[in-house]
């Protein structure tokens, strides 16, 4: 989710990472920068709505791309030798990765092809060493509700079995969102499918930079994002003007943002204070510079904050008004973005417009809440059947050729004769359906064998789509019906 930066003579292997690698490159001059490659937030390029590029461009050197999962397997590398040097340094003996049970976190929103990718990055790290089983995939929400359950102030009289409650994992990159009842002391179930989307902390970090350029010029943004220590001190800074906004503030006044790393490098065909009346003129806006800092109006701040935050307000809102969850009792706000009062002023906000008094949930911030998934995801690989069942985001099925039913088939179906015998192709045969309980654990299980005697082996695509019932997997018409789409493929 973070920067990783890698040597151009090293490109299989991180030199640095997350904070560390933020703060080694704003240390580097402009000869040292040029020798590494930058990369941000690639993992986001798995989300669903991203273009899914298999190639990911160096925030310092657009020219320069490497492929994405070998920048994920790359990432996980690295973490990986350095908690096993961590640790090895409290033993008497090395410890090695397939003695380990790793734990890899994922968004509950992601599709199975990003889950799958995430699992071959793993793979290609040495952190899934086969024939261990040593690796558990946990869903990011699923954690923190684990995480909320065990560290939560709440007493356990008012959370019985049957309170239901839901999690918003507000973290840099996505907005996880799920809900849970709770079974026992030592269960829970899922109660709704995982929703989110692309709503996370770094998207405001976009807008505040968009309003940079919408006010200082492209250019002097663009220019500033190839000198390292310069950018580095205007996203710090960017952080520090994102704590303290809160919905009750006052919208009459300015907020000072340190503009001197974009000062330092100025190369506009006018001063500063020429575009700034610019846009003062075209926006009516009070924007103003003095001794460095930037006074934007608060009120134009809170506009390019709602800009994310109200994504998830409204969605969490049109969760809630569905009669499954009117006895949810709590809304655990976790990850980074949760420590955010503008975030939690605004759910409460737009859940008192939507809903009766009564049916509000209390909304819960618990202790550390941006390592609520990485406690989570712990307590996870210790207990996994605690989440004892989950209902299914998307319906799953395999193409398949069917014997041919004139009743069944003759509108929609394609005939094709395979030895003689008349079959209909694309047949999808449903494992399991959207919005369905699957107990964890669970194993369905299908005979098939081969529609040719010439036939020895086969490769079986899965797909997936959002409808319940879908005729076929790969018609077009039918494709663009249901959003029948490929999940993923099993190999004998």
């Amino acid at each position: 989710k973070k920067m990783a930066i890698f040597e151009l003579t090293r490109i299989n292997s991180p030199s640095s990472i997350a904070d560390e690698g933020r703060r080694k490159y704003a240390e580097m001059d402009d000869k040292q920068a040029g020798q590494h490659l930058v990369f941000e937030r690639f993992k986001m390029r798995l989300d669903p709505d991203s273009t899914r590029a298999p190639a990911v461009e160096a925030a310092n050197d657009p020219a320069a791309t490497v492929n994405l999962r070998k920048l994920i397997s790359c990432t996980l590398r690295f973490m990986k030798e350095k908690a096993l040097a961590h640790c090895s340094d409290m033993t008497t003996t090395p410890l090695t990765a397939d003695l380990v049970l790793w734990v890899l976190t994922v968004p509950a929103i992601w599709d199975p092809f990003a889950k799958q990718e995430m699992l071959e990055a793993a793979k290609e790290a040495g952190i899934c060493c086969e024939p261990t089983n040593n690796l558990l995939i946990a869903l990011e929400p699923e954690a923190a509700s684990l995480y909320c359950l065990n560290t939560t102030s709440i007493p356990a009289h008012e959370r019985p079995c049957g309170t239901k409650y839901m999690v918003v994992d507000a973290g840099g990159g996505t907005v996880d969102i799920t809900v849970h009842e709770i079974l026992s002391t030592q269960a829970v179930k899922e109660v709704l499918p995982p929703s989110g989307g692309p709503w996370g902390a770094t998207f405001v970090n976009d807008e505040i930079l968009k309003l940079l350029e919408e006010i200082l010029g492209k250019e002097s943004i663009a220019r500033l994002r190839k000198c390292p220590s310069e950018y580095t001190e205007l996203l710090n800074f960017i952080e520090v003007l994102k704590i303290g906004r809160r919905c009750d503030e006052d919208l009459s006044g300015s907020v000072p943002l340190n503009i001197s790393s974009v000062l330092s490098v100025w190369e506009g065909a006018a001063q500063p204070e020429v575009y700034i009346q610019q846009f003062n003129a075209s926006h009516d806006k009070a924007v103003s510079l003095h001794r460095g800092h930037l006074r934007i109006p608060t009120a134009l701040v809170h506009d390019r904050f709602f800009v994310v935050i109200k994504r998830t307000s409204a969605h969490v809102a049109s969760l809630l008004v569905k009669p499954e969850l009117n006895d949810t009792r709590f809304l655990f706000l976790v990850g980074g973005f949760s420590e955010s009062p503008l975030l939690k002023g605004t759910l409460e906000r737009e859940l008192a417009a939507v809903l009766p008094p009564t049916r509000i949930p209390r909304i819960v911030v618990p202790p550390r809440p941006g390592l609520a998934i990485v406690h989570g995801a712990a307590q996870f690989g210790l207990n996994p059947g605690v989440i004892c069942s989950r209902v299914t985001p998307h319906t799953f099925g395999i193409d398949t050729a069917a014997p041919w039913d004139e009743r069944r088939h003759r509108i929609h179906g394609k005939q094709v004769l395979r030895d003689d015998v008349p079959y209909c192709e694309n047949v999808f045969d449903t494992f399991v359906r959207v919005n369905e309980m699957i107990e964890a654990g669970a194993v369905i299980s299908r005979d098939y064998r081969p529609v040719t005697s010439a036939q020895t082996k086969v490769e079986i695509p899965v797909y997936c789509c959002d409808t319940p019932e879908t005729r076929a997997s790969r018609r077009r018409a039918d494709r663009s019906a249901s959003r029948c789409r490929l999940a993923g493929r099993c190999l004998p």
